[in-house]
């Protein structure tokens, strides 16, 4: 593979690990490790502002991962990992509330709604008119808000996390970029691409015709 025929591009985010086995993750839910796991992660994080924070470099046949581990904002220690390009295995991206707005408007329109027929019904029932109408202005509010963030909120990318799947570990990058995890992913594609070019060009000269 030609190292110059993919850019080498760079993001940064915060890392966490997981086992890439099926069953080691299934094992470790059955026992209770994962979720004693997830508790000494929240509590190293929160309590005394653990970080692991990693700058990713991709291309050139390998993703290099630098990961600074802080402990109240003091490096206690730096260290890279190298994934070279045997060992990828997939590599995804998660956008958590990219939905967000659209959710938000549901529920401006159910709580319109919800109020809207609750005055208008106690409208009718004393009599009141305004207080109907109020209702059903309530009604056209929610409606109204609910196509405001439809049609005029863009798509939004959200809190993006990319995983990273390897033989033996899978990597979660949080807080990264939108932008940077799409190149990261393009990266990803014209490697496992060229690594597929290679090998076919490989079985071909093996096997001449």
């Amino acid at each position: 593979m030609d190292n110059n025929s993919i850019e080498e591009i760079k993001i940064s985010g915060q890392l966490s690990l997981f086992p890439s086995k099926w069953f080691v993750r299934v094992l470790l839910s059955i026992t209770g490790l994962s979720l004693v796991s997830a508790t000494g992660r929240l509590i190293l994080r929160y309590l005394f502002n653990f970080r692991q924070s990693v700058n990713i470099t991709a291309g050139q046949k390998v993703f290099s991962l630098k990961v600074k581990r802080t402990l109240f904002n003091l490096t206690v220690k730096n260290s890279e990992i190298v994934l070279p390009e045997e060992s990828l295995r997939s590599l995804s991206i998660e956008n958590s509330f990219k939905y967000l707005h659209l959710v938000a408007g549901a529920g401006f329109l159910v709580a319109g709604i919800f109020t809207g027929v609750h005055f208008i019904l106690d409208g009718l029932g004393a009599r009141y008119p305004y207080l109907a109408l109020m209702g059903a202005f309530i009604i056209a509010l929610g409606v109204i808000l609910d196509a405001l963030l439809y049609f005029l909120v863009p798509q939004s990318s959200g809190f993006t996390s990319v995983n990273i799947s390897t033989q033996s570990k899978n990597y979660r990058i949080s807080g990264v970029e939108y932008e940077k995890a799409l190149q990261l992913v393009s990266t990803f594609k014209k490697i496992i691409s060229e690594k597929a070019q290679k090998n076919l060009t490989d079985c071909s000269n093996e096997n001449p015709s």
